[in-house]
């Protein structure tokens, strides 16, 4: 019994070792898991983000600098995270690229779908970027069924002042300007 201990106890420091490294604390560790977790999310479900953030590479001139603009700027990297990234490429950067926000926008209603737990049902998401085109999002009720994800061609246009406009609805519906609530980015 005393080996096994002690062969476990040489693993848990390797391990350790491997995840801390000499120089590295574990708080540095924690951040970079951190990171590490955003940028394959962005990788994953925005592919077209690589050419403007490149999410792979030197992470210390790339994504490093979107990091310190959303947290100097309060933006929340929680589902919202792929209009985040598109919002700091816009303000930063000058990027207008319609198939980067479609994704971005795909991006966020399918996390909100997964992650909200309010009692809100769906929400359309409509940007100034892509004019006619709302992506909505619609939860699951019943554990058998996917939530949906939908592109919609639509009249209706996004407030100019702002990039993102979000609509929450309580029930499923198609009429977009009876909204239970809204956010703005």
């Amino acid at each position: 019994m005393a080996i096994v201990v002690a062969s476990h106890q040489a693993l848990l420091h390797d391990l350790r070792k491997a995840l801390y490294g000499p120089d590295r604390s574990v708080q540095e560790s924690y951040i970079s898991l951190a990171w590490d977790g955003a940028r394959n999310f962005l990788k994953e479900y925005v592919p077209s983000i690589d050419a403007y953030i490149p999410v792979t590479g030197d992470i210390e001139n790339n994504f490093v600098k979107f990091v310190e603009w959303s947290t100097s700027n309060n933006q929340s990297m929680d589902w919202r995270i792929g209009l985040i990234a598109y919002k700091y490429l816009h303000e930063q950067q000058g990027v207008r690229d319609r198939l980067l926000c479609q994704e971005c926008m795909l991006s966020a209603a399918s996390q909100w779908c997964y992650l909200d737990k309010s009692r809100m049902l769906s929400c359309v998401i409509q940007s100034r970027e892509c004019e006619g085109l709302s992506v909505l999002g619609e939860k699951s009720t019943d554990a058998a069924v996917e939530r949906g994800l939908y592109l919609l061609d639509t009249d209706k246009t996004c407030e100019r002042d702002r990039l993102f406009t979000l609509k929450f609805f309580v029930g499923f519906s198609d009429e977009l300007d009876r909204a239970d609530a809204e956010l703005r980015l």
